[in-house]
């Protein structure tokens, strides 16, 4: 995707997510949206979803799908609307309304997971955007205290280290 083995990284970090026992080992994948800003002026973008890891249920399969595009959409919608410190798709959440958790902004990237509980897809997406470089460890603890995300952390300490 875009140049980069987000796709694999990011089932690579699951896997020591569910090794660790941050996430159930029943959950075997979702679906990972990545959304580049290329224009913010033109509001340019691409973006690009996929499976990762195996979804048994279709039904939840297609939930994942919708809920992984719309979060990293909402959030953008947010940058483009001008809101100061739009990082994540928790700032928005409404459980209501069917609008979760789970993407953060990382510079130019919005990267989304959805397939796990919202804490888990959102520290998954922190994780990939530290491995990266596009967040430093302490701008991803920033974003944690919007949700009070209480796997982030203990999983960075033990993950990130095995997708180095």
């Amino acid at each position: 995707m875009f140049g980069h083995p987000f796709e694999e990284v990011t089932a690579e970090l699951l896997g020591a997510m569910r090794t660790h026992s941050f996430v159930e080992h029943s959950r075997g994948g979702g679906y990972l949206t990545v959304l580049e800003i290329l224009d913010l002026e033109s509001s340019k973008t691409r973006n690009e979803t996929r499976m990762v890891g195996t979804v048994p249920d279709q039904d939840k399969a297609g939930q994942y799908y919708g809920f992984s595009r719309e979060k990293p959409a909402r959030l953008y919608a947010e940058i483009l609307r001008g809101v100061v410190g739009a990082v994540s798709s928790w700032q928005t959440r409404n459980e209501s309304e069917f609008r979760y958790g789970g993407a953060i902004r990382a510079g130019r990237f919005i990267f989304s997971f959805s397939g796990l509980p919202e804490h888990a897809d959102e520290a998954l997406m922190l994780m990939l955007a530290v491995h990266f470089g596009f967040l430093t460890h302490t701008e991803a603890i920033e974003i944690t205290k919007i949700s009070e995300n209480p796997i982030y952390e203990p999983a960075a300490a033990r993950c990130l280290q095995l997708a180095a």
